[in-house]
């Protein structure tokens, strides 16, 4: 102990140094794994023990924080400074985990969501792509079916009014737009009666692999889409693959009522998918646009002339300040 400093300040000025490096370090470890899960291929179990660690060590400096501002407040002293940035570090950390606490609590501890519980659509691609740390391909069924019923009731398979082929080309449409990595497809048609699109969605921040399929089946004149959406890891998805389900179902929808053909490009649609209401007013409004093309043209001629001839009479054509259209 040196003199003139007692003990105890300088023990509240350790702790607060201590607060603000653990911080910074587990902030840093928080990030590191971030980049390297989502950027490198890191394992996801190695990922998920490096967030693991950093939440541990958040939590941890903002106990030393605290220790350190109670001692503080008891015997005076420095550190306030760091002891506070080391809370607020650890705290804007652990907020994180935080926020799925809630979801944690009322949603059921279930990773695998299908519209049909009793014979879900089947991955075929993921197969190969799991791997033995994962969790299993097949559908767990039973009380995750229960579960599934009880908490997520509107997750029923969609049945519309189309045919097969129009459903897979918005459905395909559809999953391109939210960039969903297409890895697997099979289109109706002649000799198949049931289409499927198996694709890989990657969370935003975290990078967490989501296997989905969709199944479109039914018969000439209506199609029935089932969805199934898995998580490769973790046990709980906080309702991420309940809310996925949703909401591709809702545009997909909405899309197919709106009138919205579209090829498996995502442009517009073949004739031969189009309704003959539909032919015809495209015809109506492509020959409109033909008919009175060459007449706003003319009438933005003699607009143009009319105001040339007023600003003469007005002797203003010299300066011409700004273009006349």
């Amino acid at each position: 102990m040196r003199e003139g400093i007692p003990c105890g300040d300088t023990m509240s000025s350790k702790f607060s140094v201590w607060s603000g490096r653990i911080s910074a370090f587990a902030v840093q470890l928080a990030i590191v794994g971030v980049l390297l899960h989502r950027f490198t291929g890191m394992s996801t179990p190695v990922a998920m023990n490096l967030f693991m660690s950093a939440f541990v060590l958040a939590a941890l400096a903002v106990v030393i924080g605290v220790i350190a501002y109670v001692g503080i407040w008891r015997r005076g002293g420095e550190g306030f400074g760091r002891a506070t940035f080391g809370i607020l570090m650890g705290g804007i950390l652990l907020a994180w985990p935080g926020t799925y606490l809630p979801k944690f609590i009322t949603l059921p501890v279930i990773n695998d969501v299908s519209t049909d519980t009793s014979s879900p659509p089947r991955f075929v691609h993921a197969v190969s792509e799991r791997p033995q740390d994962a969790n299993p391909v097949m559908y767990p069924g039973g009380k995750f079916a229960n579960e599934q019923r009880s908490s997520y009731p509107d997750i029923k398979p969609l049945i519309v009014k189309y045919s097969r082929a129009r459903a897979f080309d918005t459905a395909r449409m559809i999953m391109k737009k939210r960039e969903w990595a297409i890895v697997d497809e099979k289109r109706p048609g002649k000799g198949v009666s049931t289409g499927k699109i198996e694709a890989v969605q990657r969370t935003l921040v975290l990078g967490f692999p989501d296997d989905i399929v969709v199944r479109i089946g039914g018969d000439k004149g209506r199609a029935k889409i089932d969805v199934r959406s898995a998580s490769r890891y973790g046990r709980h998805d906080f309702g991420r693959n309940a809310e996925r389900i949703r909401g591709f179902l809702k545009e997909l929808h909405a899309r197919l009522d709106a009138g919205e053909d579209l090829n498996a490009g995502g442009d517009a649609s073949s004739p031969a998918l189009l309704s003959q209401s539909d032919k015809k007013k495209r015809l109506k409004k492509k020959a409109a646009r033909k008919k009175y093309a060459p007449k706003r043209r003319a009438s933005r001629y003699v607009r143009k002339r009319k105001v040339w001839r007023r600003l003469r009479k007005q002797r203003r054509y010299r300066y011409k300040p700004f273009p006349v259209y």
